[in-house]
């Protein structure tokens, strides 16, 4: 999934994936995992940050809004 850099929509939980952290959009890859219990999220890969972003899910933005959007 492409997310373009935008402002439109960051009211809502989906729409909020598309809000760009740097540059001109980021790419996001979301996978069912078998051995993730459902309602959990786990981050596996983050690529391009520099170590910046978190692995834990409730400490990562994208993590958050996945994990809204299961509730």
């Amino acid at each position: 999934m492409f997310s373009p850099a935008t402002k439109a929509n960051l009211g809502s939980r989906f729409e909020i994936l598309g809000c760009d952290v740097e540059g001109l959009g980021d790419h996001a890859i979301v996978e069912v995992d078998g051995d993730v219990e459902y309602g959990n999220i786990m981050i596996s890969f983050i690529d391009g940050d520099n170590n910046r972003l978190s692995f834990n899910p409730m400490k990562n933005f994208d993590g958050i809004v996945a994990k809204e959007m299961i509730e």
